[in-house]
């Protein structure tokens, strides 16, 4: 099965301080859910990519209940 890794442009959003961290906004129209984990890498030239991290059901709790 082919994956489909299509790539859009949500728009251009500048990192802004709050406390002792930056953050960059995530638009709802990106259909990302607050708690969703991402990985963060930097490349050489300092871009940055997330990466949606793929949840374990035996440790993100969906099999809690299950002996």
């Amino acid at each position: 099965m082919a994956k489909h890794n299509k790539q859009r442009s949500l728009g251009t959003y500048a990192a802004r301080q709050v406390g002792d961290s930056l953050i960059i906004t995530v638009p709802a129209t990106a259909g990302v859910t607050a708690g969703t984990r991402f990985e963060l890498t930097v490349n050489g030239n300092g871009d940055l990519t997330y990466h949606r991290v793929k949840s374990n059901p035996w440790t993100d709790g969906t099999y809690a209940n299950i002996d």
